[in-house]
């Protein structure tokens, strides 16, 4: 049996070394907190939205940015992101929050109940982005269908019918 003052160092302990998830990928930042942002071509501008619809971050590619992966207690914060380029097509993909492994199997071995339901939890470090690298190939931007482009087309006065003579004008 644990005597009186024993027992609220072990408990203080546990939640110092709980929460694995925690402490292997942190809150916000480097590694794991991060989209990295690429395109072909480069350049494009992007936007990040969370889940609420807000925009988290704004910036040009490539880039790497670091989000908040969760939005409350079991909540992880899911994001929209557009890329644009002059001249090419809108490009739009999701970046999915899932637990994370270091969540799930390492608080087994060090977090127990204070990493499952506490802290990894309520700091979003039991996520994981899904992708965490954000690409797309910016395709240019198609001509609409059965739409012809405009074309000068030069010939000689032969070649021309005698109905369409009376319509011609004189260029100098």
């Amino acid at each position: 049996m644990l005597s009186s003052y024993k027992l609220p160092a072990v408990i203080a302990l546990s939640i110092a070394l709980g929460a694995c998830a925690t402490i292997v990928d942190g809150i916000k930042g480097e590694d794991g907190k991060t989209i990295a942002l690429k395109t072909d071509p480069p350049g494009a501008r992007f936007t990040i939205e969370d889940k609420k619809g807000r925009t988290v971050a704004r910036g040009t590619t490539p880039a790497q940015i670091a989000v908040e992966k969760g939005c409350g207690y079991f909540c992880g914060n899911d994001f929209k992101v557009k890329f644009e380029l002059d001249g090419h097509e809108v490009h739009e993909l999701n970046v999915l929050t899932t637990p994370s492994g270091w969540y799930v199997a390492g608080n087994i071995v060090f977090g127990f109940i204070v990493g499952w339901f506490i802290v990894d939890p309520l700091t979003g470090s039991m996520f994981t982005l899904e992708p965490n690298i954000a690409s797309a190939d910016l395709r240019p931007k198609s001509r609409q269908s059965g739409a012809e482009a405009p074309t000068l087309r030069l010939t000689t006065l032969d070649n021309v019918p005698e109905a369409a003579l009376p319509f011609l004008k004189k260029v100098d």
